[in-house]
């Protein structure tokens, strides 16, 4: 890895007549552009190791039921973060266990993606998922007009999220309904999770299971769609609304189920992991030098599994839906790849339905010796 990819973007958002493939000047996109400017600077930033994106890849394939413990423990440990790996190995990979499963995979690498990266962002108290892209043809940066709100503990509440009026969800739909978010949820679904996905698992235990992972999901204009479309917000056309819509969905189909695996094995054992990248020769893209900037790299040590069952261990517990509960704060260790390790304090979150029932916890805590 020459140049880490969230530098090659912030490189194209500086010059985005040279390295976006496509931008379409506007106020409102110009505005927006700046704006993730500044989101990407502060962002922290992590690069997926290949060993954890292996393992990830392998966990994407859980049934439902399991996938919904893995998406229950990937809260992103930042407000701001962004999150990259290598999106020719990625395919690799995936081929591989297509294969095994009997589904021809296409992985034909030209005019494919050379790595993916996700800017995840709290937009308004739901956390947003901004999909990047760098080609392996022209080595430009390609970015759907659409992103996606994911909920981690539950599903999304349709009434609360259309209430919020929030002018860049579900673009050509500025009078939805409750109702109308629940079915384009279900609409889009097996966009989010993937066709094959879904097929595989199209059996009557796994509808509920499969129901619940759609409904966390919700459609909003990508932090930069502007520049796809200066009306992507305020589409007229059905029709190309539409065609946008799934265009978008192409782009990212699956990658939800990658990053619930990868976030959901960071979080478990509450541990990051950290190497030196190395620092190669200075480059130069669209005809500036590229930036250098700190990211973490992240790596995963796990005994050879054995099938997928290791992955369930991990994510055992989170198949079902849960009373509401507080889930206590804890201490996030991470290791320095210059040997010092610091703590980060995540806070408590109340989580779980209600309407299941209230689960009060009752600490006691008890010096040495006392019985």
């Amino acid at each position: 890895m020459d140049v880490e990819f969230v530098n090659q973007t912030l490189l194209a958002l500086a010059n985005p007549s040279q390295g976006l493939a496509i931008f379409n000047r506007s106020k409102q996109g110009i505005f927006q552009l700046r704006q993730t400017q500044q989101s990407l600077v502060g962002a922290t930033r992590f690069v997926v190791a290949d060993s954890l994106l292996r393992h990830a890849v392998k966990a994407m394939f859980l049934p439902p039921n399991m996938l919904l413990g893995a998406a229950r423990m990937a809260v992103p440990p930042f407000e701001n973060m962004w999150i990259e790996w290598d999106s020719n190995l990625q395919r690799d990979l995936m081929k591989t266990e297509w294969e095994a499963r009997g589904v021809e995979y296409d992985n034909d690498p030209e005019g494919g993606l050379s790595r993916v990266g996700y800017n995840i962002i709290n937009l308004r108290g739901l956390m947003m998922y901004n999909m990047y892209g760098v080609s392996n043809d022209d080595n430009k940066i390609y970015h759907p007009a659409h992103g996606f709100y994911m909920s981690n503990e539950d599903a999304l509440d349709a009434d609360g999220f259309v209430a919020r009026k929030n002018s860049r969800q579900m673009a050509g739909l500025p009078q939805i309904t409750a109702k109308d978010f629940r079915n384009q949820q279900v609409q889009l679904g097996s966009a989010y999770l993937s066709q094959h996905y879904v097929k595989m698992f199209d059996q009557r235990k796994y509808v509920e299971p499969l129901l619940e992972l759609m409904q966390r999901f919700a459609l909003g204009t990508h932090q930069i769609g502007e520049l796809i479309d200066p009306e992507v917000t305020v589409m007229a056309d059905v029709a190309k609304s539409n065609a946008m819509v799934n265009q978008s969905l192409s782009m990212f189909s699956g990658d939800a189920r990658l990053l619930w695996t990868i976030l959901a094995m960071v979080n478990y054992p509450h541990h990051v992991f950290e190497r030196e990248i190395s620092k190669g020769v200075d480059r130069v893209l669209y005809g500036r030098r590229v930036p250098r900037n700190e990211v973490r790299v992240l790596e995963i040590d796990l005994p050879k599994p054995r099938g997928v069952k290791r992955y369930e261990r991990m994510f055992k517990g989170g198949g079902g839906a849960k009373r509401q509960h507080v889930r206590r704060g804890h201490w996030r260790v991470y290791h320095h790849k210059d040997g010092n390790v610091t703590r980060r304090w995540i806070e408590e979150q109340t989580v779980g339905n209600p309407a299941l029932g209230v689960i009060e916890h009752e600490y006691k805590l008890m010096t040495k010796g006392v019985k």
